[in-house]
């Protein structure tokens, strides 16, 4: 039936001239028009075409994947309990029905745990983390040879260290979160100009103007080594970096 649906709009568009004159965004417009119209297929097809666009959202827009490193990349503005409120107000909004909804736009908390620990668990055998305990407090670090080897090779720079130094600089920040607890991190930071932005479809910062500006960007700041305390202490930090070829 599908195939015969289409079929027949295709010989509509073709059969009628002023169909034919029509733009394609016009034609594109009628036809989705008919298509999410409650009376297209005498109604019947109305949920399904529902469910349909939701299935299609949910995997090419809002999949897992995507929200959760959108939720990374901002820090807590959105959480769990945010993607719970908005799954309430999608099943709210099913004609008042809160019964549990499979065909959500957005997946449920659950579902982005589970994805999130599979996340986990790839990068951990990319680029691990320990946990560590020391006298300015607790904190991870990770594993500084493969850092920096996924480093060099995620800004293209990966055939080049064979042959040639990788200029990295050492970056150290402290901040105090709260009035009692205080955090330090340690890191790298890519400052070698012969490498390619990776969040601008890897354009060189020697000969894109806009990519050299954004050289000594935070986000081409790395972290190694970040730990926090409830009270703050003066001490030194230092950052060793290995860079293998």
């Amino acid at each position: 039936l599908d195939v015969a649906i289409i079929r027949n709009v295709n010989e509509l568009l073709e059969s009628n001239q002023r169909y034919k004159s029509m733009s394609t965004k016009n034609i594109a417009n009628a036809v989705s028009k008919a298509v999410f119209h409650p009376d297209f297929a005498q109604g019947v097809a109305f949920d399904q075409i529902i469910i349909e666009a939701k299935k299609w959202l949910r995997e090419n827009v809002f999949n897992p994947v995507s929200i959760l490193k959108q939720m990374d990349i901002r820090g807590g503005t959105l959480n769990y309990e945010g993607i719970a409120v908005l799954n309430d107000v999608e099943n709210a909004a099913y004609r008042g029905n809160k019964r549990r909804n499979r065909n959500r736009v957005l997946c449920t908390p659950a579902c982005l745990q589970r994805v999130a620990d599979a996340l986990e668990a790839e990068a951990a055998t990319i680029c691990p983390f320990n946990r560590i305990q020391t006298e300015y407090g607790e904190g991870i670090e990770f594993d500084y040879a493969k850092v920096t080897r996924q480093v060099i090779n995620a800004f293209g720079l990966e055939e080049e260290a064979k042959t040639r130094p990788i200029n990295i600089s050492a970056s150290i920040d402290a901040s105090r979160v709260t009035k009692n607890i205080h955090q330090t991190a340690s890191g790298l930071k890519m400052t070698d100009i012969r490498g390619k932005d990776p969040l601008k479809k890897l354009k060189s910062f020697l000969t894109d103007e806009n990519s050299l500006q954004d050289l000594q960007s935070r986000n081409n700041v790395f972290i190694l080594k970040i730990f926090s305390r409830k009270r703050p202490k003066i001490h030194s930090c230092s950052l060793m970096i290995c860079i293998l070829p």
